[in-house]
């Protein structure tokens, strides 16, 4: 039930997708991690690891995660693996053979909107109108979409944001244990 500290520098490793990691050169970064609850089944923690996290929490950070900074590997290898496991070919499966021909008509002005109310069942596997869908998307699944993730607090030396914890990550059959920093009256269990 001790709290962990992470106070390692982090700093851009994709710039282009938005992925950071620890790195001497980047910036200072502070964060507290802390298990609110576990049943033996289930625990909700304050951080890390994220329940199925598609990019921070993958084999491509090695065996540890990147657990202070230990990658198993250089940046620039580590940049190759997460640009490999994510990239844009991971989500398509072929590219629409009609492309061209949909691009010119799209030019000559020959496509036409979809009507009010199509079903989505039947619209066409490609976007007939989108110049960039040149490539029929993979299912993605409801559970790839997911994140657990509530962050309860923000903050800088110059502002704070706090929210309320979300009734996921308080503990069933339980008094509903309230972190000492929030205002319990919002957590009342109700009858």
């Amino acid at each position: 039930n001790k709290e962990i500290v992470c106070d390692r520098p982090i700093g851009p490793l994709i710039v282009s997708m938005g992925i950071q990691c620890i790195r001497d050169d980047g910036k200072y970064a502070l964060t507290r991690f802390s298990r609110l609850w576990t049943d033996g089944q289930t625990s909700i923690v304050r951080c890390y690891p994220i329940v199925d996290d598609y990019i921070y929490n993958t084999a491509a950070w090695g065996a540890t995660k990147g657990k202070d900074g230990n990658y198993g590997k250089s940046l620039e290898q580590l940049r190759k693996d997460v640009l490999e496991e994510h990239k844009a070919s991971n989500w398509h499966e072929q590219i629409d053979p009609e492309y061209e021909t949909r691009v010119k008509q799209i030019a000559e002005g020959k496509v036409q909107p979809e009507s009010e109310g199509l079903d989505t069942k039947a619209r066409q596997e490609y976007d007939p109108i989108c110049v960039n869908c040149n490539a029929k998307k993979k299912d993605i699944t409801p559970e790839q979409m997911m994140l657990h993730l509530h962050c309860l607090k923000y903050q800088t030396s110059e502002w704070s944001y706090s929210s309320e914890i979300p009734l996921w990550a308080i503990q069933p059959n339980d008094i509903r244990k309230v972190p000492e920093d929030l205002p319990r009256d919002r957590y009342a269990v109700q009858s």
